[in-house]
C-alpha cells in the first residue's frame, strides 16, 4: 500500500466545512424521523439523543471528521465505550449508519481525489483513480479503510477514505477484512 500524502491542515478543515453541514442534516432527519429499523420507524432513546447531540457539536463532528490516522484508534475507543453503555450495539451502528453512509453518498469523490492529489490506486498502485472526461461520468472509487459497516462513525473521516481502483475496493479483493482485528 502506498501511502497517502498528509495534507496541509487547510485542505482537511475545507473538506469538513464541505461535508459539515451533510451530516449535521442527516442527524437531524434522525432526530425527528427516527430510522427504519427491522421493519419498522424506530426513534433513538434517551442516550442515543444524547449522543447523536454531542456528535452534532462542531467540536466534536471537526475532530471526528478531520481526525488524523494515528489518532483513529482513540475515536474507534470512544465509540466502544458508547456502546457498551447503550447497550444496544446493532442498533446505534445502523443509527450511525445511516448518518455518515447517506452523507457519503452525497461526496464529491472526484473532487476529493483531487484534494488527496492521489493518481493510482493506494492498494496496488497499478490503476488510476481519476476520471479521464470531462463531465466525470467516470468517478473514481474510495474505500473506507476501516469498513463503514463496522465503524460508520469514520465513513467521513477524511483520512478513512482511501482512493482505490474497482478491483481493490470490490469485496473480492479485500471483503470486510478490519485492519484491527486480527484474522
Amino acid at each position: 500500500m502506498i501511502p497517502i500524502p498528509k495534507q496541509s491542515k487547510e485542505i482537511v478543515e475545507k473538506y469538513y466545512l464541505n461535508i459539515k453541514d451533510s451530516i449535521v442534516e442527516e442527524i437531524d432527519l434522525v432526530l425527528t424521523k427516527g430510522i427504519e429499523y427491522q421493519g419498522k420507524n424506530t426513534y433513538p432513546n434517551c442516550t442515543e439523543i444524547v449522543l447523536l447531540k454531542s456528535i452534532k457539536k462542531d467540536d466534536f463532528l471537526s475532530n471526528l471528521i478531520c481526525v488524523e490516522p494515528e489518532y483513529m484508534s482513540q475515536q474507534i475507543e470512544w465509540f466502544k465505550i458508547q456502546d457498551n453503555q447503550i447497550k444496544k450495539r446493532t442498533r446505534l451502528n445502523r443509527i450511525l449508519h445511516k448518518i455518515f453512509v447517506c452523507a457519503y453518498e452525497r461526496l464529491d469523490k472526484w473532487k476529493f481525489i483531487q484534494q488527496v492529489k492521489t493518481n493510482t490506486c493506494c492498494y496496488c498502485n497499478r490503476n488510476y483513480t481519476f476520471s479521464l472526461d470531462d463531465v466525470k461520468s467516470v468517478k473514481p472509487e474510495l474505500d473506507h479503510f476501516y469498513p463503514k459497516s463496522k465503524y460508520p462513525y469514520l465513513g467521513m473521516s477524511f483520512y478513512n477514505l482511501i482512493p482505490s481502483c474497482n478491483f481493490c475496493n470490490s469485496s473480492v479483493a479485500k471483503g470486510q477484512k478490519d485492519p484491527i482485528e486480527k484474522d
